[in-house]
């Protein structure tokens, strides 16, 4: 009656059944407490980029990075 999944989250001892219930069926009403368990939604959000701003300190690094960084703008500029 209980799919195999959620078997572990239904109380036994607290499930009833109500055969003479007026349902207007030949289904018996069934009254069960059940602790349902969710998992944890794992948030996946934009990962940052750290940048190791010390090494901008050494004057080779600094201008590669200046350059790449004016010739992105240049090409977002006209694109």
């Amino acid at each position: 009656m209980i799919k195999r999944r959620f078997q572990p989250s239904v109380n036994i001892a607290q499930t009833r059944s109500f055969p003479g219930a007026d349902v207007g069926s030949d289904h018996e009403l069934v009254v069960m407490t059940f602790a349902l368990r969710l998992k944890k939604n794992k948030k996946r959000g934009n990962i940052r980029i750290k940048f190791d701003v010390d090494k901008l300190k050494d004057p080779n690094i600094h201008t590669t990075f200046q350059a790449n960084i004016e010739e992105d703008l240049h090409s977002t500029r006209l694109g």
